[in-house]
């Protein structure tokens, strides 16, 4: 429990409190498990802390993905114990961070620690980028991947900051979903005109905005888009029967989403949810 301390560091970076401080502790726990190159590399605004432990040219290499910030901790008044007091009830730890994305680092690093003590050391190349920016979009993240191609290539990257199996079960996601962010603008009048007067006859840009968004999808989700799905493989055969292993409650997914209207098959949910 001595790691403990690690979730006390106030690491907010939408306020910038505190962030470079848990940066330069995260540095030294990198040291403590025997990682033999650590560094801090600055971006625009907060730090990204690399590491990495090169064990053979022959060897894969595996870059472990995770952010040491978090989001602001209000309401304070909904808190059972401090949020910056690491408190354990129930055999959980309870403080911001812990289970997004401060108790997953901490265990890839005593991971990376505790098989260097018992093995001497690791199987693999591994690489380590921790940001402090997640929390507020990764805003620096695709300047520092561009800037530092070389230094993170690597033959797959392992990140554990997503859901979790109703059961609490573990598991492993062979990829995750990306997002696109679209901002439209539309035009009417160069200037505002009175609704009693204009009205119908002044363009209302909303409706157009409206009209453009119904003409980008069907009824049924699919995206009208031209090319939208030129590059998208098909699942392959193994890949639906692997799918049809994975567990599935209509029951509980309503429960966690909150709408009890949702009618979905095992093989629709995990085609929308992962294909």
């Amino acid at each position: 429990m001595i790691y403990l301390h690690c979730f006390v560091k106030k690491s907010i970076s939408a306020q910038n409190d505190g962030v470079r401080d848990c940066a330069a502790l995260i540095v030294g726990k990198l040291k403590e498990a025997g990682i033999t190159h650590v560094e801090i590399i600055e971006t625009e605004d907060h730090p990204v802390v690399y590491a990495e432990q090169h064990v053979s040219d022959n060897a894969p290499t595996m870059l472990i993905y995770g952010h040491y910030d978090v989001q602001p901790p209000d309401p304070l008044d909904e808190w059972k114990s401090p949020p910056f007091e690491p408190t354990i009830r129930d055999g959980k730890i309870y403080a911001r961070g812990v289970g997004d994305n401060k108790g997953q680092m901490l265990a890839q690093i005593l991971a990376a620690q505790t098989y260097i003590a018992t093995a001497g050391e690791l199987p693999l190349n591994v690489k380590f980028v921790f940001e402090g920016e997640e929390e507020i979009g990764s805003k620096n993240l695709p300047t520092f991947v561009e800037t530092h191609k070389e230094k993170l290539a690597a033959d797959f990257v392992y990140t554990s900051d997503g859901p979790m199996l109703s059961s609490g079960n573990p598991y492993v996601l062979l990829g995750t979903r990306g997002m696109l962010y679209v901002e439209l603008k539309a035009k009417g009048s160069d200037f505002d005109n009175h609704s009693g007067n204009k009205g119908n006859i002044a363009q209302n840009p909303a409706w157009k905005i409206i009209e453009l968004l119904q003409s980008m999808r069907d009824d049924e989700g699919n995206i009208l888009i031209e090319g939208f799905y030129d590059d998208v493989e098909a699942p392959t055969d193994l890949e639906r029967q692997l799918l049809e292993q994975l567990p599935f409650n209509i029951e509980e997914l309503r429960e966690q989403v909150g709408d009890q209207r949702i009618d979905l098959s095992k093989a629709e949910y995990y085609k929308k949810i992962m294909l």
